[in-house]
């Protein structure tokens, strides 16, 4: 299976599993959002980038959520991913929610190095395109502002693979919801 059957596969089973879990229930808080997105790979924070999300309530206490996230260009890399998770709400008062979160994502890894010659005539740099599929964990909040708007921040890690390598990250992410 190439590439980009795995892509397109993995991309077609997320949009079924959403529609059919929002299809599934006859009410619920939706929300709609933004983030912006700090990304940590290999230990170090280096990456920014920003994000869209959408959020359904299955009942009070579970949410299914799925997040957009694209990472600005940065030493000739760009990435993006797309995530789903399921967050268990802990109600601390009327404002505030915690949650543990687990889910999984997709991440598309492209990169354009210049063509460089070393010391000894040989060359280096190219175009690189790398997709990895991986598990999501972590732990967020929701603050609610007003009826409508809630600020939000999450802490995800992330493991993705391929055939032949393997990434971790860390997602710190804060942004704004519309909720409807």
């Amino acid at each position: 299976m190439n590439s980009y059957s795995i892509k397109s596969l993995f991309i077609a089973i997320i949009v079924l599993t959403i529609n059919l879990t929002v299809e599934a229930q006859v009410k619920g808080d939706k929300a709609v959002g933004a983030n912006l997105v700090f990304t940590s790979p290999r230990g170090a924070v280096d990456i920014l980038g920003a994000g869209a999300m959408f959020r359904y309530n299955l009942s009070n206490f579970f949410r299914i959520g799925s997040t957009f996230n694209y990472g600005f260009e940065k030493n000739f890399e760009k990435r993006w991913d797309l995530n789903i998770n399921c967050h268990f709400l802990i109600p601390l008062n009327s404002r505030i929610k915690i949650y543990p979160l687990s889910g999984m994502g997709i991440l598309i890894f492209n990169a354009d190095y210049p063509i460089q010659t070393d010391e000894w005539g040989y060359m280096y740099g190219g175009k690189k395109t790398s997709t990895y599929l991986g598990i999501n964990w972590g732990a967020g909040f929701d603050y609610k502002i007003s009826s409508k708007l809630t600020f939000n921040a999450e802490w995800d890690f992330k493991m993705e693979a391929t055939l032949n390598d393997a990434l971790t990250y860390s997602y710190i992410m804060a942004g704004i919801a519309y909720n409807f």
